[in-house]
């Protein structure tokens, strides 16, 4: 989040590059997050560890939450920001990279961080990827 600050300061190609990668990457986490975490929460937050011996029971252990504060700084924060910067602050694009180059960052991106997902999922078992 530094490179938007410095890249609107300076005015250089570089970081203005960066930026919207930058930005493409945090609003495709943002939105993956948040739509797990309301729809499919088992599937994003871990068991809390200290509840998850095995017993007779039939409760299910409570899931493990972040602090509201943290979960926003971490998953919300960064893509707002990024958001609000490319709307108040960012060069205009032309025709051709808007209807070409954005499509394509965004499916290399989406690529990207689903192979990430996968690769950190063999992990923890949860994969049948190996």
């Amino acid at each position: 989040m530094i490179a938007m600050p410095v890249g609107d300061l300076v005015h250089c190609r570089p970081f203005y590059v960066l930026n919207d990668y930058l930005l493409q990457l945090a609003v495709v986490i943002s939105s993956i997050y948040w739509t797990l975490l309301l729809a499919f929460p088992n599937l994003i937050l871990p068991k809390d560890p200290r509840l998850t011996e095995p017993t007779a029971s039939s409760e299910v252990p409570p899931l493990m939450r972040l602090p509201l504060k943290h979960d926003l700084a971490l998953h919300a924060a960064p893509g707002i920001t990024l958001i609000l910067d490319f709307i108040l602050f960012e060069m205009k694009y032309s025709h051709s990279a808007a209807s070409k180059g954005a499509p394509l960052a965004a499916m290399l991106f989406c690529v990207w961080y689903s192979s990430w997902v996968e690769y950190c999922a063999s992990f923890n078992g949860a994969c049948e990827c190996r």
